[in-house]
């Protein structure tokens, strides 16, 4: 037998054994996947899940020429990282509890690509797995906590807006009372939306535009107070609008084009903190 016809048997082996973890992930996995898909298409806000999965893949498909000089070596830690996984996975059916079955997914795949590629390939794949964790719609009790608490700080930053620009105003909760009408900041004026698409968003971004850890965790982060602070001012702008102009500004049209052209310029205030990072660490090199 030929050395050719060697290695041919063997990579037709190993190709069938990674065929068959791949069906055993997808079969035990089927239905926390059709689960999440119905979520990302039926909810606004969990709506960027879908193109989560699609960034990974592209991500890693932009390494396949450095991952191809590499040799494929199994990892005993990835092993054991994949045993934890799986007791994790199975503690979330016997519990049906859907937020932790969703996160063990996650944590079963990367133990399934640290166990049959190695250490280094898992370290380069690092980022493309662990942004799938931002897919997992988070578990309804944080979420709604996190909305309510939003709906008070971007009301609270409104009125700040207002009372800056010299609008008779006041609030009760949520409630903005106007001259002439009141409006509710609602659970979808909280602008969870709109941060959780902004954070994904700037995730992805600090990765692609900065190099060093720490500026891209800055990078990342800096999306948080943007979101929220662009959602005061949406929500001031729609007040002075509903005021002085039309009660129609609040419809649901207006309403979702606000929240766009709103997104559009907090993604812009985020180039703007990437380039004033670019120039601190250039600053930083000449003079060290």
């Amino acid at each position: 037998m030929t050395t050719e016809t060697l290695d041919r048997k063997n990579w037709l082996l190993n190709a069938g054994i990674y065929f068959l973890i791949a069906g055993v992930f997808l079969w035990l996995c089927y239905p926390i996947m059709a689960f999440m898909w119905e979520l990302w298409f039926e909810s606004e806000t969990h709506n960027n899940g879908v193109l989560i999965p699609l960034v990974s893949g592209y991500l890693v498909w932009g390494k396949r020429d450095q991952l191809r000089q590499w040799t494929i070596t199994a990892s005993w830690r990835g092993f054991i990282f994949l045993l934890f996984a799986a007791l994790i996975f199975t503690a979330g059916i016997i519990g049906a509890e859907r937020f932790t079955q969703e996160v063990s997914m996650v944590l079963l795949l990367i133990g399934v690509v640290w166990f049959n590629f190695g250490n280094r390939f898992c370290r380069a794949m690092a980022f493309p797995l662990l942004l799938l964790f931002l897919m997992i719609p988070p578990p309804h009790i944080f979420y709604n906590n996190l909305s309510v608490k939003l709906q008070l700080l971007s009301t609270k930053i409104s009125m700040f807006f207002l009372h800056l620009i010299g609008v008779t105003v006041y609030s009760e909760g949520n409630i903005i009372y106007l001259p002439s009408m009141q409006l509710e900041v609602a659970a979808a004026c909280s602008g969870i939306r709109s941060l959780f698409s902004l954070f994904t968003l700037g995730v992805i971004f600090a990765y692609i535009a900065q190099k060093r850890s720490s500026a891209r965790l800055l990078l990342a982060l800096s999306s948080i107070p943007i979101a929220i602070l662009f959602n005061g001012l949406r929500i001031s702008g729609t007040c002075i609008l509903a005021q002085y102009w039309s009660p129609k500004i609040t419809d649901s049209f207006n309403h979702f084009m606000s929240g766009w052209v709103v997104f559009i310029f907090a993604f812009a205030v985020m180039l703007l903190i990437n380039k004033i990072i670019d120039k601190v660490l250039n600053y930083t090199q000449r003079h060290n």
